[in-house]
C-alpha cells in the first residue's frame, strides 16, 4: 500500500509522507546558498531588513523549491515576520514543490499564532499536498485539538480525504490519538467514509487489536444517532460494571439495518465489553 504518512513511532501500520522527514518535521532543510535575501531574512526572523528588502524585492518570490518566504517564516515560527508579510500582501495560497501551503507549513510545524494569523486572514484551510492531505489532516497526525478548532471554525473540512481515503478521523484512529479521535467525534466527524482498501473507521483493525473501548463505544454512538445530535452517551470513560449496567441491547434497536453493523470487528469488540465485564 503507498504510503501517505510517515510516522517513526508506529510500524505496525505505517501511513507516510514521501518527502524529506516525516509529517512531524521540525521545518524546511534550508541552505544558505539557495536563499534569496528576502528568503534569508525571513528564515533568521529578521524583521528590520525584511521591512528594508520589501521596498525594493518581491514579498512572492520562490525559491528553487517553490517556497516563499512566508513559508519559511511560517516553518520557522517567525510570528512578527508572518504578520508582516501578511500585512503586506503576500499571497497566502502558493504552494512549494510538495504542493504545501505556507498555512500547511504552520500547523505542520506546529506554530499556532502562525495558523492564526493565516487563517483569520483567509487562508485557504482545504488546499491538499501531494498527498492529498489537508492541514487538519497534519493537525489530527500530531495531535493538536487547539490547531483542530481553529481551522474548523475557519472553514476546514472535517470529512476530507486524502489519496488513501483516510480521512482526518482515520489518521487520529491509525495513530491512536485518542483524545482527537474523540473531538472529531464530537464536531461531527462521519465514521461512514471508506478508505481505498474499502475500510471504515468502523472495521479498522487498529481499535479492535489495540482495545481501545472509548473511541469504539463512541463510534458506534455516533454512527447510530441522527445527525447533529451527539449528546449522551457520547463521553463513555466509565467502569467496566456502568457499561455493562448500560445494557447492549438498546444498540441494535438503534442501528439499522442491523446487516451494516453486527458483523463489523468493532462492533464485535464493544458487544464482547458489554457481556464479559
Amino acid at each position: 500500500m503507498k504510503k501517505i504518512f510517515s510516522f517513526t513511532k508506529k510500524k505496525k501500520q505505517p501511513s507516510g509522507t514521501p518527502d524529506n522527514g516525516s509529517v512531524l518535521s521540525v521545518g524546511y532543510e534550508l541552505k544558505e546558498k539557495d536563499l534569496g535575501k528576502v528568503h534569508k531574512a525571513a528564515s533568521v526572523g529578521d524583521l528590520a531588513k525584511l521591512k528594508q528588502l520589501a521596498k525594493k524585492n518581491d514579498i512572492n518570490q520562490l525559491d528553487k523549491e517553490n517556497r516563499t518566504a512566508l513559508h519559511i517564516a511560517c516553518a520557522s515560527g517567525h510570528v512578527e515576520v508572518v504578520q508582516f508579510l501578511v500585512e503586506s500582501k503576500a499571497k497566502l495560497n502558493l504552494c512549494d514543490n510538495q504542493n504545501r501551503s505556507a498555512l500547511m507549513k504552520a500547523v505542520q510545524c506546529q506554530h499556532e499564532r502562525c495558523v492564526s494569523i493565516l487563517v483569520e486572514n483567509h487562508a485557504e484551510p482545504n488546499l491538499v499536498d501531494i498527498n492529498g492531505n489537508t492541514a487538519l489532516h497534519l493537525a489530527a497526525n500530531i495531535p493538536s485539538i487547539s490547531t483542530t478548532v481553529l481551522l474548523l471554525e475557519h472553514g476546514a473540512d472535517i470529512n476530507a480525504q486524502n489519496k488513501e481515503g483516510f480521512t482526518p478521523l482515520t489518521v487520529s484512529v491509525r495513530e491512536d490519538h485518542i483524545e482527537m479521535a474523540e473531538f472529531l467525534l464530537k464536531e461531527g466527524a462521519s465514521v461512514n467514509f471508506m478508505d481505498q482498501g474499502q475500510r471504515s473507521v468502523l472495521n479498522n483493525d487498529t481499535l479492535v487489536m489495540s482495545n481501545h473501548f472509548n473511541v469504539a463505544e463512541c463510534i458506534v454512538y455516533s454512527w447510530s444517532l441522527p445527525r447533529g445530535m451527539m449528546g449522551p452517551p457520547y463521553h463513555i470513560k466509565v467502569r467496566a460494571k456502568r457499561r455493562q449496567n448500560r445494557c447492549w441491547a438498546v444498540l441494535p434497536k438503534m442501528l439499522k439495518p442491523a446487516s451494516l453493523w453486527e458483523d463489523q470487528p468493532l462492533t464485535k469488540m464493544v458487544r464482547r465489553t458489554f457481556f464479559t465485564k
